[in-house]
């Protein structure tokens, strides 16, 4: 049997004067059932208690409505639910509660694009824990894309502008967005993993927030030998630490034994991930970093290999870490239980950090594909040799995506001695590759000896876990060499190198040689990259040209156009 029902202030209706009178016939003074228009019309409104919560803001009293026998009714909105009638009478008064409301919605046959509509009239009375109640029950990936145009359509009366929203109405919208959103968490739909391959590096960044489930994430999908599991919790909760195993234990000696004082993951994110990667370059596995701070990496172009952020409902994170919190305190105190909660409350912020995060690597390696899209479009010599005293030739057969015809990869020479060895670069590379012995890096040593006429060489090996890898690598890449179609870059530090070297790269006895500087100079050999410059600290500079520029997907180096350089003939 259907319920009829209605809302007033009290007894008053707010859309006029009118006073009710409880349990008695009201009828109206003004009635005139061949007009559809409400003001013309007259009468009274009301609906039925399953879609009566499209009306919930017209007043703070719900009445049962009883229509006589002899009244007219008129169906003005079959959709929406408004009847109207010359004869009614209201009965049973209550409150609108939320918990009122809530049992309203769970009988209402409202359609979704009545529901977004529903929701900004309840933010109106700001009622925002029903309506997150109903987000929460409601809201689909499938249906949320009708509900974001009703909600935009209604909440700014067809002209929407985030910007002009009311802050709780603009909360209620990012909500909606981050359910439509391919890419971010949400608050109340869990979402399959987002995994983006950024480079082909052996390490996986698992992600999440505190309750997603990551640490389970990891243990059923790389828990074998193949995998290196870091858990940085392990590393740097001292609790954790204590009862930490493996691999975990050890990263966290080795940073106790290096830094005075700790490094933090939310301040120092970069210098740790790179401390870890070099820690667990020896073991020559898939490392994978379990860490929920990856969203405060100062730039996701530093990421190597895969990223996975599990993406779990926060609503969902907050209450499994809750459980988690009574299950390893079963002796807890509700006071400790209520400050724990209070803590980590603090989810419902973070995860917004997660979200900018994952939307900046999905913009950095969409740019970085259509640049690397470009110029190996634009490449038309692609059997070069390019000989360069750092790192910066096997970033640039990266980017093109070509095989190493060069021995020059992962490596570092002086850059006097770089161009004393390209002055003569076919004695150099007649002579064996020796390991220099009384070297103390890190990092294995060659060395390239010379005799009366010629200096000897050292190269330095940064990236090679062991010499004898590194001088196979050096052999096999000397033979692929093309003679006939050599290319000479060398990066140069103004300010920590003597400038005379300049002067002498014109010695260097091939046609297709370049300089880059972090200042202008007036040789036709030389060009300055802008992201070094006077202001500089000398000592910090090593290594940016190769970083990214922001989310643009290019590097540093980038600003000079050395697809055109290595196209010359």
């Amino acid at each position: 049997m259907t319920k009829y029902v209605r809302v007033l202030d009290g007894t008053k209706s707010n859309a006029g004067e009118f006073t009710y009178k409880i349990d008695e016939v009201n009828i109206a003074d003004n009635w005139d059932p061949s007009t559809r228009e409400p003001e013309q019309m007259g009468g009274f409104s009301f609906s039925t208690e399953d879609k009566i919560l499209r009306w919930l803001h017209r007043g703070d009293t719900l009445y049962d409505v009883i229509i006589p026998d002899d009244a007219e009714v008129i169906m003005c909105d079959q959709e929406k639910g408004v009847y109207r009638t010359n004869k009614i009478i209201i009965t049973n008064p209550r409150k609108v509660t939320d918990e009122l409301v809530i049992d309203l919605y769970k009988k209402t046959t409202l359609s979704d694009k009545i529901i977004a509509q529903v929701l900004v009239t309840l933010l109106w009375k700001e009622r925002m824990n029903v309506v997150k109640y109903i987000i929460k029950d409601r809201v689909t990936p499938t249906n949320v894309g009708e509900i974001i145009k009703e909600y935009e359509n209604y909440v700014g009366d067809g002209k929407f502008s985030y910007n002009s929203l009311h802050p709780n109405a603009k909360e209620i919208y990012d909500i909606l967005s981050e359910i439509q959103s391919p890419l971010d968490i949400s608050l109340y739909i869990d979402k399959e993993p987002y995994i983006k391959e950024i480079t082909d590096d052996n390490v996986i960044n698992l992600t999440g927030q505190s309750g997603s489930g990551k640490t389970t994430y990891a243990k059923e999908n790389f828990n074998t030998s193949e995998y290196l599991v870091v858990d940085t919790d392990d590393i740097f909760s001292d609790n954790r630490f204590r009862n930490a195993e493996g691999i975990s234990k050890e990263i966290g000696k080795y940073f106790r034994k290096k830094y005075q004082k700790l490094p933090t993951l939310s301040s120092d994110f970069d210098l740790i991930y790179r401390e870890i990667l070099e820690f667990t370059r020896k073991y020559n596995k898939t490392v994978v970093i379990d860490c929920a701070q990856f969203h405060c990496i100062k730039s996701v172009g530093n990421l190597k290999g895969k990223l996975i952020v599990i993406r779990t409902c926060i609503d969902t994170c907050y209450n499994r870490t809750i459980e988690r919190f009574k299950e390893i305190n079963p002796k807890y105190k509700e006071e400790e239980l209520e400050s724990y909660k209070e803590r980590k409350k603090a989810l419902f912020k973070w995860y917004k950090y997660s979200n900018d995060f994952i939307e900046s690597v999905d913009i950095f390696v969409a740019n970085r594909d259509v640049h690397l899209k470009e110029i190996r479009g634009r490449l038309n010599n692609k059997t070069f040799s390019l000989f360069t005293n750092n790192c910066l030739g096997g970033f640039i057969y990266h980017d093109l995506g070509l095989k190493f015809l060069s021995p020059t990869i992962n490596i570092r020479i002086k850059p006097k001695e770089f161009i004393e060895f390209m002055c003569d670069l076919k004695y150099y590379l007649s002579q064996e590759l020796e390991r220099d012995k009384n070297n103390e890096e890190k990092f294995p040593v060659g060395i390239l000896k010379g005799d009366e006429n010629h200096s000897s060489i050292s190269i330095n090996f940064e990236h090679y876990s062991n010499f004898a890898e590194a001088k196979e690598k050096w052999i096999s890449r000397v033979e692929r060499i093309n003679y006939e179609n050599i290319y000479v870059m060398m990066e140069f530090y103004d300010g920590i190198h003597n400038e005379e070297l300049i002067e002498s790269f014109k010695e260097i006895p091939y046609r297709n040689k370049i300089i880059l500087t972090h200042k202008h100079h007036k040789e036709e050999y030389t060009t300055a990259i802008h992201c070094f410059d006077d202001t500089i600290d000398l000592n910090e500079i090593g290594g940016k040209i190769f970083r990214y520029e922001g989310l643009t997907g290019k590097r540093y180096y980038d600003e000079f156009d050395y697809v055109e350089f290595l196209n010359r003939k």
